[in-house]
């Protein structure tokens, strides 16, 4: 019997040839160079993932950091409003809305009994807690020169008006709505303002004369004033700036 007649001879022989015809063909280099570049890839990822790891750990380190930075500062400052002993307390800016501390801020004044004012341009929401919701919206009397900073104009434009916040402000906190105004134009402006949210009590909405001396004060005031009354509208003497100048802090 020939050995070819043997099925497991056979067999055997064809599994040898073709291993023989895979290392000829160098299909062993292919699968190594497979294997290895699968074991750089596994090795990235893992690199990857420690990176991310690393990454995570800092933001979090740096943000226990803020946190305990924002506790000692709203320390600081309720320490001072305690030895001051002032029963109402007003938070402004610039914008303090843009400040996360706001929240712990106003919720140790709560605690403490102070009656709160958070004076806003009504363009950001915290959910704070407030006793008076103090909304100046920017008129576009308010835009820089674009000659100046063209981006900081765009921007300002963008972003001064924003009456979905301005809603939700208005519905969940007791509020005032105030307006600086420089002309005609401004008041008309702002009847298109409340207009558009009409949701706004316009018994709750105070014009201020434009000036940073208290006789361009007195002259706007002079033709605005009676223009709050015949409007229904209230007009707001900026006493501020009449006793003290504009200087910081008023």
């Amino acid at each position: 019997m020939s050995i070819f007649q043997d099925s497991h001879f056979v067999v055997g022989l064809s599994f040898v040839l073709f291993f023989v015809l895979l290392a000829y063909l160098g299909v062993h280099k292919f699968l190594g160079r497979a294997l290895d570049q699968r074991a750089d890839r596994i090795r990235e990822e893992l690199d990857e993932v420690r990176r991310l790891r690393e990454e995570a750990q800092a933001v979090f380190a740096e943000f226990e950091r803020k946190h305990r930075e924002v506790e000692t500062q709203t320390g600081e400052i309720v320490a001072q409003i305690e030895e001051w002993d002032c029963p109402h307390v007003v938070l402004t800016g610039g914008e303090p809305m843009l400040q996360a501390e706001l929240i712990p801020l106003c919720d140790s004044l709560r605690r403490m009994g102070r009656h709160i004012t958070v004076e806003t341009a009504g363009t950001l929401y915290l959910p704070v807690a407030c006793d008076l919701m103090s909304i100046s919206p920017k008129l576009s009397n308010s835009t820089p020169s674009a000659y100046r900073d063209v981006r900081w104009s765009r921007r300002h434009e963008r972003d001064r008006h924003a009456p979905d916040v301005v809603r939700r402000l208005v519905a969940e906190y007791d509020y005032q709505v105030k307006f600086v105004v420089d002309s005609l134009s401004d008041c008309q402006e702002v009847q298109r303002y409340l207009d558009e949210l009409s949701e706004i009590d316009r018994r709750r909405v105070m014009l201020m004369p434009q000036g940073v001396d208290a006789q361009a004060l007195a002259d706007r005031g002079r033709w605005l004033e009676p223009y709050c009354q015949a409007h229904g509208l209230r007009f707001c003497p900026r006493k501020q700036v009449e006793w003290f100048g504009l200087v910081r802090g008023t």
